[in-house]
């Protein structure tokens, strides 16, 4: 980890071998095939002489794989040959102390059963269906370690998803995954949870003052890259199968007050959910913002670049769209994305020839790349098809950040709850320092390359600490008098009453 504060240890290890596919029998293993160590101090072409005459086992190769251990890989002439017959022959030679199947390894990738999975070229692409082979973001990879849902400390992750049109909640493939706020009670014209906003079941509508967080095309295009509901035999799958996705409705660019507003709402949401240890609010992790004002000047806009820091000092990393234009912004300007935050991650647009498909950089104020052209995304109406654009690479980022705070690691979410703004910029680097680099993105973006979901996760495990300590993240007072202070620890259920002297 980037900080020097103990952490817990979750470590998980996955060894990933080339794929084989079964045999024509269905068998799980190479016909034909046999694995024996001999004992080293005999001669072993005297063991495969002998099952050759005596037995009659016509050998076609044999090849040593290991002399240090002295295995030997046996390929018979006969492919159809019964293996547990030769076997059953091999272990009365007394020399031969191990003999066994040749046995298929596969690789380690978690395919969802979406139906359209396999159009979903930037969570998996062999290059099969067109493009360049690994132009994706190795999200099958990820999957084989989490597929998302809560943290370790059983926080649900959300994912605050801004859009001036909305969202259709009711989708088939997002119904699932959007964020309720069940501390309300919807529809009784009170503001239950004390958060300033009245009725907010849904998500909230800063036009309208109420949760009616609609039903937009392309907010259903951006929900569905973050978190379409993973293996469910339907449409799609995103980023994160089970992140839950909170609605903000009602932003317009050119209204910089209303922008204000939206992001003001996850601002609460995550502020709450610190200072209550998760009692109340939510746990948002990364806003997500597919729009901006091409050539936009953030000199001309300080409060809403500020808003940026303000949500990164309550642990929300902001991912903003970059424009469609093949402009350098750092040149010509745009908003949001050459505002100055470090919290504030700036996204181009690949295609599946893993190159920039004509949309904004900038080697200063433009992060990364990631997947965005010709991407199967789903739109309203329970239906899906092929869209592009930086509005939908943008998504694919906030999906990922979501699932890397599913990593099992307990030690970087107890980072996490002891300081949220210095464990939100370590999650950005884990995602810097692990993109894959890109020619055609070096120089073009500050990383020189893509989104890495997978090489992002594995960064964070190999960073926990085998021997962390429990910094008191959740520890608050319950009474304080003159002479005892009584502490109360969160999670651990602990309550200790400590007795200062007045005596000097």
């Amino acid at each position: 980890m980037r900080t020097g504060l103990c952490i817990f240890l979750t470590f998980c290890f996955s060894l990933v071998f080339g794929q084989n596919g079964p045999n024509s029998t269905g068998a799980n293993y190479q016909s034909g095939q046999l694995l024996v160590q001999i004992d080293p101090a005999v001669d072993a072409d005297e063991v495969f002489r002998s099952l050759e005459e005596r037995n009659h086992l016509p050998i076609k190769e044999v090849v040593l794989l290991t002399e240090i251990v002295s295995i030997y890989q046996i390929v018979f002439e006969d492919e159809e040959l019964d293996l547990n017959q030769a076997m059953t022959i091999l272990r009365d030679y007394p020399m031969v102390w191990t003999v066994q199947k040749n046995h298929f390894i596969y690789e380690r990738e978690t395919i969802p059963s979406d139906t359209l999975f396999n159009e979903q070229w930037h969570l998996r692409n062999d290059g099969s269906s067109g493009g360049t082979a690994d132009a994706d973001i190795d999200a099958t990879d990820a999957w084989d370690i989490t597929t998302g849902g809560t943290t370790t400390h059983s926080d649900e992750i959300v994912v605050c998803v801004v859009e001036g049109s909305g969202v259709d909640i009711s989708h088939v493939d997002l119904v699932d995954n959007i964020w309720h706020n069940t501390m309300e009670i919807d529809g009784d014209g009170l503001d239950n949870d004390g958060n300033g906003y009245v009725d907010d079941y849904d998500g909230w509508n800063v036009e309208t003052e109420t949760d009616d967080v609609g039903s937009g095309s392309h907010g259903t295009r951006v929900s569905s890259m973050i978190g379409a509901k993973g293996d469910n035999v339907t449409g799609i799958s995103g980023v994160n199968w089970d992140v839950k996705i909170m609605v903000v409705k009602g932003q317009s660019a050119s209204d910089e007050a209303s922008v204000i507003a939206a992001y003001a709402y996850p601002l609460k949401m995550r502020k709450m959910y610190n200072e209550s240890y998760g009692d109340d609010g939510a746990f948002v992790v990364a806003t997500n913002s597919s729009w901006g004002i091409d050539g936009g000047d953030p000199d001309d806009s300080p409060l809403w670049c500020a808003m940026y820091d303000s949500m990164g000092v309550q642990g929300i990393l902001s991912v903003a769209a970059t424009t469609n234009d093949d402009d350098n912004v750092d040149e010509v300007g745009d908003l949001p994305t050459t505002c100055s935050s470090e919290y504030l991650i700036a996204i181009t647009m690949t295609n599946d020839d893993d190159n920039r498909a004509a949309s904004g950089y900038g080697p200063i104020n433009v992060d990364l790349g990631a997947p965005g052209f010709g991407v199967q995304l789903a739109f309203p109406g329970d239906v899906y098809g092929n869209t592009s654009g930086t509005s939908f690479a943008t998504p694919c980022v906030a999906g990922a950040i979501a699932l890397a705070y599913s990593t099992p690691c307990p030690g970087f979410i107890n980072w996490v709850k002891y300081d949220p703004a210095q464990a939100a910029l370590d999650m950005r680097d884990y995602f810097y320092d692990n993109v894959d680099p890109i020619p055609s993105l070096s120089g073009e973006v500050a990383t020189g390359g893509r989104l890495n979901v997978n090489e992002a996760i594995l960064d964070i495990m190999d960073d926990c600490d085998p021997n962390p300590c429990i910094p008191p993240y959740n520890m608050h007072y319950l009474a304080l008098t003159d002479s005892a202070v009584t502490l109360y620890w969160d999670g651990f259920s602990l309550e200790y009453t400590v007795y200062i002297s007045t005596n000097g």
